[in-house]
């Protein structure tokens, strides 16, 4: 399998740092089932959006680069509250300060027919940069030496400085995207069973947005939607498509439009399973971040076998949100409509295993209050 050594090196620069927010939505007027508009829904405005820091400690440790995807839930008085890591870079310092600066900004609350609402469902991805443009010439000459070793089949050899590349100090946003694409190469090569580190390796790269590549970019998309699909993450699924749908750097690629064209049958598929009436079940992990997250694709939701100590099930939602300290195991919970687009984020001791159920829409059901 071809890695490709599309990488670009210049010098250093210096250090500064971007940020770079999704806004938490539009007003939305939901409609009745007579189609008349019920209700009218402002979603929360940014007041106060400061760059986080560098962290020295990164730097002392030798100058890296890395990303953060923060959630969180926009209080009625417009304060941050429950910030998460979504997803990251790996870079725990990154996390912590991403936590930090997310917490103290401010917004206009979202309003529910002009009175202030609490918000979920806001998501920021910030970018933690010391100015790097391009690789090094010591990483571009490791990078290749790995890359002709893998194309090669000889995985033992590439093994040892794969391990070495990866605990080196210092890499910048373009080396970090690389490498993560190098690891998963191995991983393919080598035909690992550890489809979860593909799939770590896979959203990392792409988690560099553009770094890899228009070319790369729209194959590491391809191969995550497969591995994805394949072991029943149907929300995750559909996420790297609307990424790869979206993605402007992907469209300059030659790839894109026959990856495009091969993926809507199965995304259709997929969809077709989200309208069944089977239950859409998922094994989940409660990971090192103390939760596990969840895109709801159905209104009805359950848990069962839980191996493990949960402590805390938060509902959240475009407007409306749920916490639980306590949940029952033996029934089936209703999110209203009128809430819209939701996640589950559940709390509990890293390790602890659960069967997450979406079900259609069950006769008896616990509805969430509005």
């Amino acid at each position: 399998m071809r890695t490709g050594v599309e990488l670009r090196r210049v010098g250093w620069a210096s250090a500064v740092l971007l940020v770079a927010a999704v806004p938490c939505g539009a007003q939305v007027p939901p409609r009745d089932s007579a189609g008349v508009v019920a209700e009218t829904f402002v979603a929360a405005k940014p007041i106060e959006q400061r760059a986080p820091s560098y962290p020295r400690e990164a730097f002392v440790a030798g100058p890296k680069e890395g990303w953060v995807d923060v959630s969180f839930v926009v209080s009625p008085t417009g304060e941050v509250v429950e910030p998460m890591i979504e997803d990251s870079s790996g870079v725990s310092v990154f996390e912590r300060e991403a936590l930090r600066t997310v917490r103290r900004w401010r917004y206009e609350p979202a309003t529910r027919n002009g009175e202030p609402v609490e918000q979920s469902m806001a998501r920021v991805h910030i970018a933690f940069l010391l100015g790097e443009q391009g690789v090094s010439r010591t990483f571009l000459r490791k990078y290749q030496r790995i890359a002709a070793l893998i194309e090669g089949g000889d995985f033992a050899a590439a093994q040892p400085l794969l391990e070495q590349l990866e605990s080196a100090p210092g890499r910048n946003f373009y080396e970090d995207a690389w490498f993560w694409w190098l690891k998963y190469a191995y991983l393919d090569g080598t035909g690992s069973s550890d489809t979860q580190g593909k799939i770590v390796a896979l959203r990392r790269a792409l988690g560099y947005q553009d770094s890899i590549g228009a070319t790369k970019l729209v194959i590491a998309a391809q191969r995550l939607f497969a591995l994805e699909t394949q072991t029943g993450d149907l929300a995750e699924s559909l996420k790297t498509y609307e990424f790869l749908r979206e993605s402007g750097t992907a469209k300059r690629s030659d790839l894109y439009e026959a990856a495009m064209a091969q993926l809507k049958p199965v995304v259709e598929e997929i969809e077709a399973i989200i309208a069944s009436d089977n239950a859409l079940r998922s094994h989940a992990e409660v990971g090192t971040n103390d939760y596990w997250v969840r895109r709801l694709l159905r209104r009805f939701f359950s848990m069962s076998n839980v191996a493990g100590r949960i402590d805390v099930i938060d509902v959240r939602c475009r407007r409306g949100t749920k916490r639980y300290d306590s949940f029952p195991l033996n029934g089936v919970w209703r999110v209203p409509e009128s809430w819209g687009d939701c996640g589950v984020y559940i709390k509990g001791e890293p390790g602890t295993t659960f069967d997450f159920l979406e079900h259609a829409s069950p006769v008896s059901a616990t509805p969430l209050s509005d």
